[in-house]
């Protein structure tokens, strides 16, 4: 199991499956799956042991008003089935099973710990005039306490059922015991009779018997094939062996058999079941290796040889390396498995040499029967029951030995137990640690909390500061100003009077005369040069006012096709389609029928078989429907074909024949080329592009998407035919697979409608802009007509000014006349400078606007267009191809406008321009409801904050710490906030229901004042006027991270 900390708080177990249920049975089931899925695995005491706990968890939540505010109401229910403890030694578990049966036992003390400390506490509280004492309860000592600990102590209430085992139930004396026993059977009367008795005995007797003749044939099978022999010895039985063999020496006291293992010739493996190779003899044990010895028996002397350096004993010497085995030697593998190894032959011939007195008292060495008995004389060793002692005193130092292990493990524990309890006063000591650190903390909270008053207080001063500051330099500034002024107007007055001056000296006429003529060439220069500019841009707005033309008429024309497309798709395609899942709901309903009969055990064949037949029926109509289309389609390609090629041969001729005037133009410029009919020829060109372009998407479309499409519907209901009557739950599979794909077609139909919808009113808006821009364009006419009849006028009036003074000139050269006549020039330069300098740059902004108002428009178009082909080319079945061909031709819906709006194009439609309701409140707060957080010390309230931007709503929980933070935090950067009222902080009755109810709504009312004041607030970064319709989620998170979502605000299981 995977536990996941939150905070240090709480825990959960990750991928964990939750279900809804509505009675009993459905928790039944669940359990039952449960059970199944629950590890069980063989151990030698039992064949079907449980190799964990099970937890099966109930989540109980109530809904309810409080206050006319909804809340939830949560409690759990946790079974818990607790695994048995075991033994090691009885079990014989090893490897994997002994880490299962190690967890299941540390489990279980760690729980009895944990019941034994609530009960202390309990004990305590029950008890005012007792000492108190520090308890700590080891919750996070095991991971089933750890799940559990909401269910052991605080309000909870744990009842603890032993069938057998009471000795752990009774592991305090504190908690509350009921002793019951089952005494139904005891006082109930005999209920059957004594021939119903006898009958059952004797059939017991007879199975008993056929039992016990198949297990003696068995015996007898077995000590034919090990070449056993068994007889009788006085009052004993002797199993004899002709081949070498080792009889196992098992310390069980519940052990009731004797094994005995042949070491036949060749070599004999002793390991561990988990071993790589299969091994001969397979033991369990402590020290005892996956591989870890071979008996080699060859031409029968026997060996014994340790692999990778286990643990094997002969006679209680350790060894290394291969070993004889002589008869009578006790063999140790491991620590637990002792075993006597007998040789017959061997024992056969020192038999034989006792008897004639050959073997001598030297002959055989202590070491090769036992160490521990050197000390035995070398005539004993000839007593038949010699041996046997030996053994037995091998044993008694083998049960010392393990005596002395075994203290010296209680001693570790007594070392462990004294190492926890230090720890325990480690942890005690740090934990008064923390409070006082958490007391340095307050301490510190409360001098921050001084000098952030303090901080505002001199921020306040500042800020008063900074404005006599301001006030100060505007005055300086103004002052400055003022001196400019003046120096300009002096210095204006000296030009002018230096002016005169040069007035005064230019008396010379015929530098007068070369001036004015001078003069003259250079209006009339200037006058042809804005001619030609005139003309350009005469030539500029003609052309704008075709291309926007055409683009309007190009719209224009795709909005109509469309129209009629959809028009066309609505009497055939939907109806067809809705008439199919009108049939498909009315099959689907008599199939349901029949399954409810099913299942109630009254099953009706025949309305089954006419449903089948009903459903078969409708994919024959449909396939004749769908052969009738394909034909459709294949005409319609074809004509779509010839359409591509006709439009083809009009395009290239229409080419050619401009080809050929341009060409007439450039080899004789004298020949005059209508420019009008070029213009013609050009505007035919385009249109007959955008209907080639328009054909080909269609027929490339067709090819592609429709065709395939329908080829693909065709052949599933070819393969649903040839299948023939199918059961009853494919029958329904299929027809639910089809009304599914009905319904996807009508919903992709709506919502290619909306789209249509959103096109027509993008093409309303662009004709809009078209007849802005042609007002616009009209307006620059008359700009340009305007300023070219004055300056003709101006030039007009100058050149004859310009006549009369040469004139002038000539008749007298009086310098009265000749200065009247330059002050009249100066004024009339100067009117009719800034004149053509007011049109130019009211022209030039103009212009300027409707450029930037064309681009806007055009990449709207640009992103629409896009947008409703990405929306069509992921369209799937028989109705997405339709809605793709009608795509294409971006032209707006039917006059049957759908009332739904189509969510990808919300962007665009906010490019567009946000609704006017929208940036008059755009930002909507609430706090819906609150929720319960965390355990003891930390149990606290989060407030679930729901935040709507526009089209954009995420949630977030936070507690009312986060709150206090934000406004103190915020208040420091925008002095405005320090006048709005925040909830206060209560020293009493924060865990109370009342309070956190009228603190919900406190803090909502304080978020929407907090967002209104923001609004309007020029220094903030979401004032309307900075950020308008561009006011986003994201927007609202950079301003501050107390509404950014967080990695556990997914839930109400979140902290903050």
């Amino acid at each position: 199991i995977i536990l996941v900390l939150i905070y240090n708080h709480f825990c959960f177990c990750s991928d964990l499956s939750k279900h809804l249920v509505q009675n009993y049975s459905d928790v039944e089931e669940l359990m039952e799956a449960g059970n199944i899925n629950r590890t069980t695995a063989a151990t030698g005491m039992n064949d079907v042991s449980s190799r964990s706990h099970a937890i099966f968890t109930i989540n109980f939540t109530q809904a309810k008003f409080d206050a006319e505010m909804p809340c939830e109401t949560v409690s759990k229910i946790h079974l818990v089935d607790l695994a048995g403890s075991e033994r090691a030694d009885a079990t014989g578990a090893t490897g994997v099973r002994l880490k299962e049966g190690g967890n299941i036992n540390k489990s279980l003390v760690t729980l009895g710990n944990v019941i034994s400390a609530l009960a202390d506490l309990s004990q305590d509280a029950t008890n005012p005039l007792a000492k108190k004492k520090q308890v700590f309860v080891p919750y996070r000592d095991s991971v089933l306490t750890w799940l559990l600990k909401d269910s052991l102590g605080g309000n909870s209430k744990t009842i603890m059922i032993a069938i057998r085992l009471t000795r752990y139930v009774f592991y305090n004396t504190n908690v509350i015991h009921r002793e019951l026993f089952i005494i139904a059977l005891l006082d109930s009367p005999t209920a059957l009779s004594m021939e119903e008795k006898l009958q059952q005995n004797e059939a017991r007797v007879q199975e008993l018997t056929k039992e016990w003749t198949n297990k003696w044939n068995e015996t007898q099978n077995i000590l034919k094939e090990q070449t056993l022999a068994l007889r009788k010895e006085g009052i004993g039985v002797v199993l004899d062996s002709e081949l070498p063999h080792l009889i196992g020496i098992d310390d069980d006291l519940l052990s009731t058999g004797i094994i005995l293992y042949h070491l036949k010739e060749g070599q004999t493996y002793v390991g561990r079941e988990d071993a790589a190779t299969e091994q001969d003899i397979v033991l369990h044990g402590l020290d005892l290796e996956s591989e870890h010895c071979v008996f080699e028996n060859l031409s029968g002397t026997v060996n014994l040889i340790p692999l990778n350096g286990a643990q094997c004993s002969v006679n209680g010497i350790q060894i290394t390396e291969a070993t004889q085995l002589n008869q009578g030697a006790v063999i140790l593998l491991g620590r637990t498995n002792m075993f006597r190894f007998n040789h017959p032959k061997e024992a056969a011939k020192l038999r034989e040499k006792r008897k004639s007195g050959l073997l001598s008292s030297f002959s055989l060495s202590m070491t090769d029967l036992s160490k521990s008995c050197e000390n035995l004389s070398a005539v004993m060793l000839y007593n038949p029951g010699n041996v046997l002692k030996v053994s037995i005193s091998l044993y008694i130092l083998y049960i010392f030995y393990f005596r002395k292990l075994i203290e010296e493990m209680e001693e570790k524990q007594k070392s462990d137990k004294a190492e926890l309890e230090r720890m325990q006063q480690e942890v005690e000591s740090q934990r008064k640690e923390t409070e006082i650190v958490q007391l340095e903390i307050r301490k510190q909270e409360e001098s921050l909390k001084r000098r952030s008053f303090h901080i505002e207080s001199r921020l306040k001063d500042l800020l008063a500061e900074k404005e006599k500051f301001e006030e100060e330099r505007l005055r300086e500034h103004q002052e400055i100003e003022f001196q400019k002024t003046k120096q300009q107007e002096e210095i204006f007055a000296r030009v002018k009077e230096e002016l005169q001056r040069l007035q005064e000296l230019n008396n010379n006429e015929k530098v007068e005369k070369m001036q004015i003529f001078r003069e003259l060439e250079k209006l009339k220069k200037e006058k042809d040069e804005q001619c030609i500019k005139l003309e350009l841009e005469k030539k500029r707005l003609e052309e704008q006012e075709r291309e926007q033309v055409m683009q309007v008429a190009h719209l224009e024309g795709q909005l109509r096709e469309k129209q009629v497309m959809i028009q066309l798709l609505k009497r055939g395609d939907v109806q067809r389609v809705e008439e199919e899942k009108r049939e498909l709901e009315e099959i689907r309903e008599s199939l349901l029928r029949v399954k409810e009969a099913r299942s109630e055990g009254d099953e009706d064949s025949e309305e089954l078989e006419k449903a089948q037949h009903n459903f078969v029926d409708f994919k024959r109509k449909q396939l004749e429907q769908l052969t009738i289309l394909e034909k459709d389609l294949f005409q319609q390609r074809d004509h779509l074909e010839k359409e591509v090629a006709d439009e083809h041969e009009t395009l290239d001729r229409l080419k050619y024949a401009h080809k050929e005037r341009l060409n007439l133009l450039k080899k004789d410029d004298e020949n005059v080329v209508d420019a009008t009919l070029m213009v013609e020829e050009f505007d035919k060109i385009k249109p007959a592009e955008y209907r080639l372009q328009y054909k080909e998407r269609q027929l490339q479309y067709l090819m592609h998407n429709h065709l395939p499409a329908l080829l693909e519907e065709k052949q599933r209901a070819t393969e649903v035919l040839d299948r023939g009557l199918l059961g009853l739950d494919n029958t329904l599979y299929q027809v639910e697979k089809e009304m599914e794909e009905k319904e996807e077609q009508l919903v992709q139909y709506r919502v290619s409608t909306n789209q249509l919808q959103q096109l027509q009113e993008t093409f309303e808006f662009t004709a809009n802009i078209a007849r802005q821009e042609e007002k616009v364009r009209k307006k620059e006419k008359e700009i340009l007509e305007s300023r070219e009849k004055q300056q003709r006028e101006a030039l007009e009036q100058a050149v004859a000014k310009l006549e009369r003074r040469h004139s002038a000139l000539q008749r007298s050269s009086t310098i009265d006349v000749e200065i009247e006549e330059q002050k009249q020039k100066l004024a009339i330069l100067n009117s009719s400078c800034s004149e053509q300098a007011g049109l130019q740059a009211s022209l030039e902004a103009e212009q300027k606007a409707l450029e930037q108002d064309r681009e806007r428009l055009d990449q709207e178009i640009q992103q629409l267009k896009q947008k409703i082909y990405e929306g069509d080319g992921v369209q799937k079945g028989y109705h997405g191809t339709v809605e793709d061909r009608l795509s294409l031709t971006n032209s707006p819906t039917s006059p049957t406008k759908s009332q739904s709006h189509f969510v990808p194009l919300r962007m665009i439609c906010r490019s567009l321009g946000a609704n006017s309701d929208d940036l008059k409140d755009p930002i909507k707060i609430s706090i819906p409801r609150y929720v319960l957080c965390g355990q003891g010390k930390d149990e606290h309230y989060e407030f679930e904050i729901k935040i709507t931007v526009l089209d954009e709503t995420w949630t977030v929980f936070r507690r009312y710490s986060r709150f206090r933070e934000m406004h103190k935090t915020l208040k420091l950067k925008y002095p405005e906030l320090a006048t709005l009222e925040f909830p206060p902080k209560k020293l009493f009755g924060n865990k109370d229901e009342r309070v956190i109810a009228e603190r919900r709504s406190h803090l909502e009312k304080y978020l929407r004042n907090f967002f209104c004041m923001m609004l309007k607030s020029p220094s903030s970064p979401l004032h309307i006027d900075k950020v308008g319709p561009t006011l986003s989620k994201h927007t609202i998170c950079e301003f501050s991270p107390f509404f950014k979502k967080g990695v556990f605000d997914y839930s109400s299981h979140g902290t903050s």
